[in-house]
């Protein structure tokens, strides 16, 4: 018996992605803002270390929905998750699907899953959004393959932080992205939370292959190993803290932590919570305010190879409070 094709519709889907730090929740939650003020509705998936909670929190405002996915590597432990969150989300009437790799994932097993479960996910035109750090581009040491691979099936590609570099370091990022990604479009913030507005707002229809395979054997690049050589530490803070000494404590953390996030209450503001966040050695002075709901614990989550939670909690006890603890 002959299967005909079905002809359905679909919904578009943007899967960003980037290195640790590069700006990929700053341009999620642009995108989101773009798309809450023309009254489109947005589903959201959120990969991170440990606990994706902590980012989640700060999109709710702005998202129909927020899926966390708490896996160091979303294309091996946290690929079955993964897909039954892609698989809950296509029953959503929600007009688009947003996907945060967290900032070590190799993308080129999930865009291949997407194509492969084309019939279950119903997700078309798929974007892949690269988020590149003008700071750090191709100065990460060994860590250069696994960015470089995040940028491999990349469609869109954008620029972070150029405004603190120099015009000619500029210049040879852009230069070497375009050597790299020949086909992909450099796009900004604005323009991609433009473009990706008028694409919600077109109903697109496509062909669908009844006998599309299942990914059994996915692809992954050589440098894939490097993504598992980073770890995540999550202390619980319950306890009210200062601001400095917020602030001190960050600057305190060792250089093996490339990633810190924390979710915190402050002693002087019980009507917001505040994400405080280093991203390598650089401190960003203001944090964003989350509106306190209280179904996600302060805490702070650490990433980084080789870190040693304990030295990390003793730390946070004797700069926050005495009663944090590992989670």
């Amino acid at each position: 018996m002959i299967s005909l094709a079905r002809v359905v519709e679909m919904r578009p889907s943007i899967l960003i992605s980037g290195f640790l730090g590069a700006g990929k929740t700053t341009l999620l939650r642009t995108l989101l803002l773009a798309l809450r003020e023309s009254d489109i509705k947005a589903d959201v998936i959120l990969n991170d270390f440990a606990n994706a909670e902590i980012d989640s929190e700060t999109l709710r405002e702005d998202a129909a929905s927020v899926e966390a996915l708490g896996a160091s590597c979303a294309c091996c432990e946290g690929m079955e998750f993964l897909v039954d969150m892609v698989t809950k989300t296509a029953q959503s009437d929600n007009t688009i699907l947003l996907t945060e790799l967290n900032g070590t994932a190799d993308p080129l097993p999930i865009v291949e899953s997407f194509t492969l479960l084309e019939n279950k996910f119903k997700l078309y035109p798929r974007w892949h959004v690269c988020v590149i750090d003008a700071r750090h581009f191709e100065q990460r040491a060994y860590h250069n393959f696994l960015e470089k691979d995040q940028l491999e099936t990349a469609s869109h590609y954008i620029i972070s932080h150029s405004e603190d570099v120099s015009p000619e370091r500029l210049r040879e990022v852009q230069d070497r992205l375009k050597s790299i990604l020949p086909a992909a479009t450099l796009t900004t913030p604005a323009k991609l939370a433009k473009s990706a507005t008028e694409l919600a707002l077109t109903k697109k229809k496509c062909v669908l292959n009844e006998q599309n395979p299942s990914p059994t054997k996915l692809k992954k690049s050589p440098y894939h190993h490097l993504s598992h050589q980073f770890t995540a530490c999550q202390i619980q803070i319950l306890e009210r803290v200062e601001h400095n000494d917020i602030l001190k404590w960050l600057e305190a953390l060792p250089e093996q932590v490339m990633r810190a996030k924390a979710l915190l209450d402050l002693k002087d503001d019980t009507e917001k919570r505040y994400l405080y966040e280093r991203i390598g050695s650089h401190i960003p002075k203001t944090p964003y305010p989350v509106p306190i709901r209280g179904t996600v614990p302060s805490s702070a989550i650490l990433i980084g190879p080789d870190l040693d939670p304990e030295a990390l909690l003793e730390l946070t006890q004797s700069h926050l409070t005495p009663d944090a603890s590992l989670i």
